[in-house]
C-alpha cells in the first residue's frame, strides 16, 4: 500500500496502458503468427529448390553415362523437374530471389531441350559430349542454385529475426498488462480501504472530509462543482436568514416588500385552459376515429395552476388518453375551488381494479400495475397535482362509473408564494415568513 500511496497514477491512466498493453500483445501476437508462416513458405520453397536440382543432376548424370534409355532422360522426368521450379516461383516472394528463379526456369528449359535434341542425334550416331555446350549450361544451373539456396536462406533468416522479435513484444507485453492489472486491482483496494478509513475516522469539517473523499477518489472536477454548489446554497441561504432578521425587527403593517437572493428561481405557472384546450386540440381527432363521445365542462373564468406548460400538458394528455382506452364515453369536468383547481374525469361502466386503486391512492410501489398508471403517477410528480382514483354506484340505475379526481394548486393573484420578481417578495408579513422560510 505504501508504494501505491506513493505512485502518482490513477485508474484512468492504468486502465488506459492495460488497453494499450493489449493491443501491443495482439500485434506481437499476428506479427509472431505472419513470420512463422514466412518461415516454413520459404523453408518449403528451399526444399523444393534442393529436390529440383537432385532431379536435373539426375538427367545431367545419365546423359554423362551414355545411359539414353534412362527414366531421368524421358520426356515425362524433365517436365515433372520443370514443373517443380514453377511451384518453387509460387513460394517466393522479393525482387532479387524471383528474379535468380526467372534465370534458373529459362536455363532449365534450354537445358531440358538440349537433352532432347542430343537424344534425337543419339539415334543415328554415338554421343560425343566432351564439345557440347550442355556442360556450361549445368555449370550455369549450379550457380542458380546456389544464388537461390543463398537468398532463401537469407529471407529466411530475417522472417527468424521478425519472428523472435514479435514474439519477445508478446511476452513483454503479457507480462506488462499481468503487472498493470495487479497494479489496478491494488489500487483499487488501496482507495477502497482510504474510503473505509474516512468513513470510520470522520475527523475535521465537513469541507475538510469532503475534499479528502474527492482527493482519494481522483474527482477534482466533481470535487470543484460540488464546492461552487454548496458555496451558492449557503450564500443563499444568508441572504434568506437576513431577510428573515430585517422582518423580525418590521411592526405588523399589512404589506412588505423583501428582497430576495438574485438566483433564487420563480415557480413556473401555467394557464390550465390553454393546456386543457390544447390537449382537446390533439385527441379530438383520435376520438371521433374511435368512435369515443368526449363531454366536457371547463370552468369559463380562466386560471392558472403551478406548473410547467409542457409537464402540465403531458399529464393531461396521458390522463385523457387512458380515460379514452377504458371506455366509450368519458366527461371531464374543470372547476376553480378556493386555493386549487379540481379536475374530475368519469367514465360510465368501468371499474378499477382494487391494485390500481391502492398503487394510485397510496404513495406506495406495486408489482403488475399497469404501465399506463404508473406513467400518470410519474407524470404527475412533475405538476403541484394531487390524485386519486375511486368506483361509484348509482343507485337508481345500478350503473358503475370509473371516477379520476386531480386537484393542482392555484395561482391566486394575491398569492405571495409566488415571488413579483426575481428581487421581491410581497405580502403579509405572515406570509412573507413563510415563504422564505420555505426557500432554505
Amino acid at each position: 500500500m505504501s508504494f501505491l500511496s506513493k505512485l502518482n497514477i490513477s485508474i484512468r491512466t492504468i486502465n488506459f496502458l492495460m488497453v494499450l498493453t493489449f493491443l501491443v500483445g495482439l500485434g506481437g501476437s499476428w506479427g509472431t503468427w505472419f513470420y512463422k508462416g514466412k518461415s516454413q513458405t520459404l523453408g518449403q520453397a528451399s526444399e523444393g529448390n534442393s529436390i529440383c536440382f537432385q532431379r536435373m543432376t539426375q538427367s545431367f548424370t545419365a546423359l554423362m553415362i551414355n545411359d539414353t534409355s534412362s527414366q531421368f532422360l524421358t520426356k515425362g522426368f524433365r517436365s515433372d523437374t520443370a514443373s517443380c521450379i514453377q511451384e518453387i516461383s509460387h513460394l517466393i516472394s522479393g525482387a532479387a530471389a524471383m528474379k535468380v528463379v526467372n534465370n534458373f526456369q529459362s536455363d532449365y528449359h534450354w537445358f531440358s531441350q538440349k537433352i532432347g535434341r542430343i537424344l534425337e542425334t543419339a539415334k543415328l550416331e554415338k554421343l560425343d559430349l566432351s564439345q557440347s555446350n550442355i556442360l556450361d549450361k549445368y555449370k550455369d544451373l549450379e550457380l542458380l542454385n546456389s544464388q537461390l539456396a543463398e537468398q532463401l536462406k537469407n529471407r529466411t533468416d530475417v522472417f527468424h529475426s521478425f519472428q523472435s522479435l514479435s514474439l519477445a513484444v508478446l511476452l513483454l507485453s503479457l507480462v506488462s498488462f499481468c503487472l498493470l492489472a495487479a497494479i489496478a486491482t491494488l489500487k483499487g483496494r488501496s482507495v477502497l480501504s482510504q474510503i473505509q478509513n474516512l468513513e470510520t475516522n470522520l475527523n475535521g469539517d465537513f469541507d475538510s472530509i469532503h475534499s479528502r473523499l474527492f482527493r482519494i477518489l481522483d474527482a477534482p472536477n466533481i470535487s470543484n462543482l460540488y464546492t461552487s454548489r454548496i458555496d451558492a446554497v449557503e450564500s443563499q441561504n444568508h441572504e434568506l436568514e437576513d431577510a428573515l432578521l430585517r422582518m423580525n425587527s418590521m411592526g405588523w403593517d399589512p404589506t412588505y416588500e423583501i428582497d430576495l437572493p438574485s438566483n433564487l428561481q420563480a415557480r413556473k405557472a401555467t394557464s390550465y385552459n390553454i393546456a386543457f384546450n390544447n390537449v382537446l386540440d390533439q385527441l379530438q381527432g383520435k376520438a371521433f376515429e374511435e368512435g369515443i363521445l368526449l363531454e366536457t365542462d371547463l370552468n369559463e373564468e380562466e386560471f392558472s395552476v403551478y406548473s410547467s406548460q409542457d409537464s402540465l400538458e403531458q399529464f393531461m394528455l396521458s390522463l385523457i388518453s387512458y380515460a379514452m382506452s377504458q371506455g366509450k364515453r368519458v366527461k371531464i369536468r374543470s372547476k376553480v375551488l378556493g386555493s386549487v383547481a379540481y379536475c374530475k374525469i368519469s367514465i360510465p361502466e368501468h371499474n378499477f381494479s382494487e391494485k390500481d386503486l391502492s398503487f394510485m391512492n397510496s404513495q406506495k410501489e406495486m408489482v403488475g400495475v399497469g404501465l399506463n398508471l404508473q406513467i400518470l403517477k410519474e407524470l404527475l410528480a412533475e405538476t403541484s397535482g394531487k390524485i386519486a382514483l375511486k368506483n361509484k354506484r348509482n343507485s337508481k340505475d345500478n350503473q358503475q362509473t370509473a371516477e379520476i379526481e386531480v386537484l393542482f394548486e392555484r395561482v391566486k393573484d394575491d398569492d405571495v408564494a409566488q415571488p413579483k420578481s426575481n428581487l421581491i417578495a410581497s405580502g403579509s408579513k405572515q406570509e412573507v415568513r413563510a415563504f422564505l422560510e420555505s426557500q432554505l
